[in-house]
This record gives structure tokens, C-alpha cells and sequence, in this order.
């Protein structure tokens, strides 16, 4: 029988797929997957796959069932990404480890890149009410917290830590140098920043 949805303890969110086309907007489908590792994480009530664990199934030919498997957990979220211009299109699945079929599914997700936040937000909202039945206003708090309200510096840390894992140190310092000019106080940017002279 298919897993109540409030039976999910355990789960891993895939790195998402960049199907629009370009290469140079993988920073967008790995950062909103990551991001929603993050967001889920703060739950404390589902116990999640940790990004650099979810990552060595990028690209992997199993399907969601066998990962979920390999991972020995509950559910398995994977999703698409197609950016065209200013405008991004998120899709995403909720797949039931045990018997393989979709809990849930959604391609509605579009918002140009201004918004990207609130689409995150949005993401992680919907996700978390497939697997809790509902959310609470501590749940909601959580899931709304942003470490920045500029989505341009935000963006910049996307791109930063995509160039970090290609080993494109000095792109990725200068990228994320420029988060926190606009954000002074975007904390996550510092980070990145400390960790690309560290690396």
C-alpha cells in the first residue's frame, strides 16, 4: 500500500534537473534543491538527506525508487528546472520509496528571477503540506526564513557555489565579494566568501 504521507520520516531531495537548455543555468536547479534541503532540515520532524550525500546521484540514470533505496528512506523528491529569459519553471515529484509511485506532483512553480525567494518559499511550503498534512505557524516561520531579502545577492551565491564545485575558485570569490555588497548582512555570503579562501 502507498506511505500515508504522514508517515514519511525520512527523505532525500535529488538534485533537480536543468532542462532548459543552457548549461550555465545549472547554478539555478542545484541552488533551489539545495535550498530546499535547507529549508526541510529546519523541521526537525523528517530526518533529511544531506546535499553532498543527494549529489552523487546527479546526473544518475536510477529512478527515484532505487535511490531512495540505496539512501534507506521513506521518499524521494527529484524535480525539473527550465529557465527562459527571466523566468524560471519549477517541477517537482514526491516519490513513495516502497512501492515507487508518485505521493505527489507539480509543474506549476513559475516566477521570473525577481522572485525567485518567494518561489523557494512557496516550494517548500507545498512540500512540506504533502508530508505533514498541514502546516503549523511554527512549521510556516521556518520554511519562510530567508538569509537574505535580495534576490539578486542571493542569485549571486547560487552562481558562487556553482563555480566552487567546479573548482573556479576566483570566479566564485568574486561572486560572492559582490552578495555582500548589495547585502551587507547576508551571513551566507561571508560564509561562501571564508570558505573560497579557505579551499
Amino acid at each position: 500500500p502507498a506511505r500515508a504521507p504522514s508517515e514519511v520520516k525520512s527523505l532525500a531531495v535529488l538534485p533537480f534537473k536543468n532542462i532548459g537548455g543552457d548549461p550555465q543555468d545549472e547554478y539555478l536547479s542545484d541552488g533551489i534543491a539545495d535550498e530546499l534541503i535547507a529549508k526541510l532540515t529546519t523541521l526537525k520532524t523528517i530526518r533529511v538527506v544531506s546535499l553532498s550525500v543527494a549529489m552523487r546521484y546527479k546526473n544518475s540514470p536510477k529512478d527515484a525508487a532505487e535511490v531512495g533505496r540505496e539512501l534507506g528512506v521513506d521518499a524521494v523528491i527529484s524535480g525539473t528546472v527550465r529557465k527562459a529569459g527571466e523566468r524560471f519553471r519549477v517541477g517537482v515529484h514526491l516519490v513513495n520509496v516502497a512501492d515507487g509511485f508518485t505521493m505527489w506532483a507539480d509543474d506549476g512553480f513559475e516566477e521570473s528571477m525577481r522572485n525567485l525567494l518567494d518561489a523557494e518559499r512557496q516550494l517548500a511550503e507545498a512540500v512540506v503540506t504533502k508530508l505533514k498534512g498541514e502546516l503549523t505557524p511554527q512549521d510556516r516561520a521556518l520554511v519562510a526564513k530567508n538569509s537574505t531579502a535580495n534576490a539578486e545577492a542571493y542569485e549571486l551565491v547560487l552562481r558562487g557555489k556553482e563555480h566552487l564545485r567546479k573548482g573556479e575558485r576566483e570566479i566564485a570569490r568574486q561572486l560572492f565579494e559582490r552578495a555582500a555588497q548589495l547585502d551587507p548582512n547576508f551571513a551566507d555570503a561571508y560564509a561562501w566568501l571564508a570558505f573560497a579562501f579557505g579551499w
